[in-house]
């Protein structure tokens, strides 16, 4: 029994140490896999992709790019310190920041020109950018004075002249040769110099009188063509055509002085135009030679007053084969675009006055050797206009086609 009991002891101690040993947990935590297994073990503070939930902004080092380094480790060397809008620096995050656009323009996104600006929350404000500018899409845009036929409401009269007609060159820039200082194409001395429309070295190269000064014995223009030799002298100099210069109009004197003024075979009171208010139309072909489809087409119809006129209207029809462009001298369009009126009221015994238009020949009648204009005049006299170099009183005005 002795010898059993001293044995008891040994073996209860062997049964704790084997006990002990069996039972115990690693000391190194839950994960004993070491660095580099992917997951975070104890003494770890990221293992691979997992960070523990932890990012550059959580450790309040702004934002950026958190990774984990090879020895388990946080590598924040990819964090940058939140972007502080307003100082001036485009930082991470931030577009601009104050006059810092970071080298980016208008054209640099594709947005034309313009002014680029920074907004407030460091973002770029492109609402200062405009597209560029294409000269030939009819919209008179940044960088075009005009655009086909749109001249951004400018006219002669606004660009310094005392009339005209202002047309879009290639290139887009405004023209102004048809504009002038003095009225070209009313068949009155307005210079008071002896000299009336295109015999008016003022006139010459403005408002369709030619750059062939056509009475001075020299080619103006180069083409080889001299004075009314030149087709440029036919019809707008009077000179080049049978010493013509004015309407019959007795508010001149030129109804009592037995010559046939205007050439139309009529002498004085035998012209039509001597009665009431002498009322002409001159048109031209602003693109040169006979007129053809797509050609710019300026009328101005003149009245003189012989007498006191009263409640005067001009109405100008746009005939078969032409379409409006522009109304000048205030008159209107009629929303058909089939006329253009102008309402003179009154004018005095003496006076004169000229109005204006632009049209385009679309499409001339199949067969037709010319087009022609023909105005109305209305009210204390009426009737219709006249062709000033044409026999006769009530003549329209024609273009000849090739």
């Amino acid at each position: 029994m002795t010898a059993l009991l001293r044995g008891l002891p040994v073996v209860l101690v062997a049964c704790l140490s084997v006990v002990t040993v069996g039972c115990s947990e690693s000391q190194d935590g839950p994960d004993s896999g070491g660095c580099g297994d992917g997951v975070r073990g104890a003494g770890e503070s990221c293992d691979g992709t997992d960070l523990g939930g932890a990012t550059c902004a959580s450790l309040q080092l702004g934002a950026g790019d958190l990774r984990c380094g090879s020895d388990c480790q946080l590598d924040t060397s990819g964090c940058a310190p939140a972007a502080a809008c307003g100082d001036g620096v485009a930082e991470a995050g931030e577009e601009c920041d104050g006059e810092d656009l970071g080298g980016a323009t208008c054209a640099s996104l594709q947005l034309g020109t313009g002014d680029l600006r920074c907004g407030s929350d460091c973002q770029l404000d492109t609402s200062g950018c405009a597209p560029a500018a294409v000269c030939g899409n009819g919209v008179a845009e940044a960088g075009e004075e005009c655009d086909g036929e749109d001249l951004g409401g400018a006219n002669c009269e606004s660009r310094g002249w005392l009339a005209g007609l202002l047309r879009c060159a290639d290139g887009c820039r405004l023209d102004e040769r048809w504009c002038s200082r003095h009225l070209c194409d009313n068949r009155v001395d307005d210079g008071g110099a002896g000299l009336v429309d295109c015999d008016d070295p003022a006139c010459l190269g403005r408002l369709g009188c030619p750059g062939e000064q056509c009475g001075d014995g020299v080619d103006n223009d180069g083409d080889g063509m001299t004075d009314c030799e030149d087709p440029d002298c036919a019809t707008n100099a009077p000179l080049c055509n049978a010493g013509c210069t004015f309407t019959e109009n007795a508010s001149f004197g030129r109804c009592s002085n037995g010559l046939d003024d205007d050439c139309d075979g009529l002498t004085d009171a035998e012209d039509p135009d001597c009665a009431g208010a002498p009322f002409i139309l001159l048109a031209w072909d602003l693109d040169g030679g006979r007129a053809e489809a797509g050609d710019l087409v300026y009328a101005a119809a003149t009245v003189h007053a012989s007498e006191a006129l009263t409640d005067l209207e001009v109405r100008l029809e746009v005939p078969e084969g032409f379409e409006a462009v522009a109304v000048y001298d205030s008159g209107s369009l009629e929303a058909t675009g089939a006329a253009m009126e102008w309402q003179l009221g009154d004018l005095e015994a003496g006076a004169w006055r000229t109005v204006s238009a632009a049209l385009r020949i679309a499409a001339p009648p199949a067969g037709a050797s010319r087009v022609c204009l023909q105005a109305a005049l209305s009210g204390s006299a009426s009737g219709p206009s006249d062709d000033p170099d044409l026999a006769g009183g009530a003549d329209p005005t024609c273009l000849r086609l090739p």
